[in-house]
């Protein structure tokens, strides 16, 4: 069954560009989940409201010369991404958004609402960062009752949507305009094998600080998460979106810096947003 997981990007909306020439930010859209299904799992049925809501959130995203796609290896990503970052503390619309690679996610709920023999729709949307599942903003609205035959979701839900919209998407401009000076976020897992993250090297320093330093010195904020004997787990890192344009050019210059400095050869694994180092 086709996936309906919806990538938005931002080819041609030009107030949302950032300074210093910033990329503009990809977005996936993505139905809260509910108690008894999943986002994958009601965007795969073409006959849930949350499919129809999502189809028509991205129209309007379109009239707003947005762009809408379908990544096909969006859930295999996703697949990967819970294999690979186990350690990872998101839920799911966070996972499926950073194994899509995107930068922002928005997360809608839809609501029927019957009055009589019409109906409206309530739409809420939540806008969150990709990695750090932190809430930007939110906005919504509500149709009026329409009676049938012109009260399907798809049309109910465009009409509540659009009375939100552009708080949303004020709140997007305002947190790009400062990437360039707060950087784009990334999660990282390094795990070791032949390596205690707290042993003492040669040096006399200590492994889980000249790690730390590395970090500290290529980026501009981070936060540590969960830490084992032989993991240590970044549940952010916000580098510069200029100097590392991907997850994958950061994780690749600490690889070097392993290599070449510690002579550790490492695996470098890149899913989305997410990065994992294993030592070989």
């Amino acid at each position: 069954m086709k996936k309906m997981i919806l990538l938005i990007i931002f080819l041609t909306f030009g107030i949302l560009k950032s300074q210093n020439d910033v990329s503009q930010p990809t977005i996936a859209v993505l139905p809260k989940s509910t108690p008894e299904s999943d986002a994958i799992t009601l965007l795969s049925d073409g006959n849930s409201k949350e499919s129809k809501a999502s189809i028509a959130i991205g129209q309007i995203l379109n009239e707003r010369q947005l762009v809408v796609i379908n990544p096909e290896q969006a859930i295999n990503n996703f697949d990967i991404l819970r294999a690979q970052m186990p350690g990872l503390n998101a839920d799911n619309n966070a996972m499926i958004a950073s194994a899509s690679g995107v930068d922002l996610y928005f997360e809608f709920s839809v609501e029927i609402v019957e009055v009589g023999p019409a109906r409206k729709v309530v739409v809420d949307i939540k806008v969150f960062e990709v990695a750090t599942a932190l809430l930007l903003g939110q906005g919504g609205g509500s149709s009026d009752a329409v009676m049938p035959p012109n009260n399907d979701v798809g049309s109910l839900t465009k009409i509540a949507a659009r009375n939100g919209m552009d708080r949303i998407l004020e709140s997007i401009r305002q947190y790009w305009k400062d990437v360039p000076t707060k950087g784009k976020p990334l999660t990282l897992i390094l795990n070791f094998i032949n390596y205690e993250i707290n042993s003492e090297l040669p040096s006399g320093d200590y492994f889980d600080e000249v790690l730390e330093d590395w970090i500290q010195e290529n980026s501009f904020t981070y936060k540590i998460g969960m830490t084992t004997a032989n993991t240590l787990n970044f549940s952010y890192i916000r580098v510069d979106p200029v100097k590392y344009d991907s997850p994958r050019r950061f994780g690749s210059a600490l690889r070097k810096y392993l290599k070449n400095t510690h002579n550790i050869s490492v695996d470098l694994q890149s899913t989305g947003k997410s990065l994992r180092i294993q030592e070989k």
